[in-house]
Formats: structure tokens, sequence, C-alpha cells
């Protein structure tokens, strides 16, 4: 299926309405014990791995992150989750630091900002 004109060159074409994930933002890193993190931005697929993360979160996290304490149901809601990891690149970011567990192929989130 053709889009455009070929002869049209990248800067001529229309900005497409929901932009494509910005990957000029993901970088590793070392940590001192040697452990390696991706420091990337927030995706939608991140959701159950979200609610993994609000489950290691102490009290005084919790209170310091929002200022209130929340129940982990509170914090773990579709709705509540929806808002933190669907997000429009183009007008805010949340950026998450990801680790492969040490003891399975799985990810997880160590921290999370947006």
């Amino acid at each position: 299926m053709l889009l455009h004109d070929l002869k049209l060159k990248e800067d001529q074409l229309p900005r497409l309405a929901i932009r494509p994930y910005p990957n000029q933002y993901v970088s590793s890193c070392k940590l001192p014990n040697g452990r390696r993190i991706v420091i990337r931005p927030i995706r939608q697929q991140d959701e159950p791995l979200m609610v993994k993360f609000h489950e290691t979160l102490s009290e005084r996290s919790v209170y310091l992150r929002y200022l209130q304490a929340l129940q982990l149901s509170q914090r773990v809601t579709h709705e509540r989750l929806l808002r933190r990891c669907f997000i429009d690149y183009d007008r805010e970011m949340a950026l998450v630091a990801e680790s492969a567990n040490a003891h399975n192929a799985d990810h997880q989130l160590l921290a999370s900002r947006g």
C-alpha cells in the first residue's frame, strides 16, 4: 500500500497522530553491584510489571511517592495504571528502570517515575 509519493523527503511527510516509541531515550548502565539495568520510557505492555513493582513498595515509599497512604488495591487499578502506561510521548514522559531477573528470563521494574 502506498501512503505517499516516494519522492517526498521524511521532513515533508505529515506528522503522525500517535508518536512512535521514543527509542532515543533508552539507555543501559551497570550498577555498582554489577547488575545491568535499562532505563527507558514506559510502554503499554508494562502494566503487569507495574502491578508487581507496586507489590514491592513499602508503606513509607508509597507515602513519599503519593504524599498519602494508598492501599495496593488502589494503586494497581486498571484505570490508574492506564494513565501511567498509555501515554502520548509527544506530551509527557514516564521512565522506568528495568532489569532481567537473575533466576529466570522475566523482567522486573526496579523504579518508575513520571
